[in-house]
């Protein structure tokens, strides 16, 4: 991503009704699936981007940040990243079988490569380790939020799927979240091609994804609703795609 974006993520993370309830949501998933451990579980936040995650994991365990951008480990360690890698995420620096728990969230869309990066995952978490993965979800969804994010695609939850499955993983949970953002994506979308329609371009930005404080706390609220609803069942559609897994 560019400096900006990663600067706004930074900023964001505090308050923005999307990266609060993913949070609760992220949390409520570890606390429900993890195994118990009598002791402190070894964390990769694999693509720890500017360091919100660490907020979801840090009471689990020791949390190690890897990122290709030494930018967004500058904001990582912001947020209180202690141990912070500068490394490939399909060349990881890691030994085999070094963590218990990696987090991937919303790295994979940014990855050439998908399959190698699962498989690099896969080799250094331990046997019966845990993966916690969110990736962008429906290709339909498509929108200039994502070239602003320099995503490569936005997933099916068959091909995620596929693909975890093929590396080695057992899923143990599946479900899509935040709904309610499918109608922003829909309407941004409609706007962008009015737009082309009149020979207007404007440059692919997020800056228009910032709603007033009202409008923030509803949706946080039915993100909260979200989350209750998937201790239960799966949400069949939504703008991001959740998957937790363990290895083989």
């Amino acid at each position: 991503m560019e400096l900006i974006e990663y600067q706004r993520l930074y900023e964001r993370e505090k308050f923005y009704w999307w990266n609060v309830g993913r949070r609760k949501i992220l949390r409520d998933i570890l606390e429900r699936y993890l195994p118990k451990k009598p002791s402190r579980m070894s964390i990769l936040d694999f693509g720890c981007g500017a360091g919100g995650n660490i907020l979801v994991v840090k009471d689990f365990g020791e949390v190690t940040g890897l990122d290709i951008s030494t930018e967004a480990l500058k904001f990582s360690s912001d947020k209180g990243f202690k141990k912070l890698i500068l490394g490939d995420a399909t060349n990881l620096p890691f030994d085999a079988a070094s963590f218990d728990l990696v987090m991937a969230l919303d790295v994979l869309e940014h990855i050439w490569d998908d399959r190698r990066a699962l498989s690099e995952i896969k080799r250094v978490l331990r046997p019966g380790g845990s993966l916690l993965i969110t990736v962008p979800a429906h290709r339909w969804l498509w929108s200039e939020h994502d070239e602003a994010l320099h995503h490569l695609r936005r997933y099916k939850s068959s091909e995620l799927r596929d693909k975890l499955r093929e590396t080695g993983f057992i899923i143990k949970k599946e479900s899509h979240f935040v709904f309610s953002a499918i109608p922003f994506f829909l309407f941004h979308k409609l706007k962008r091609f009015i737009l082309t329609l009149m020979g207007i371009r404007r440059p692919a930005d997020t800056l228009d994804i910032i709603q007033p404080p009202l409008i923030n706390n509803l949706l946080l609220r039915w993100l909260d609703i979200e989350r209750f609803f998937m201790r239960y069942r799966a949400i069949p559609a939504g703008s991001s795609l959740l998957m937790f897994c363990r290895v083989k």
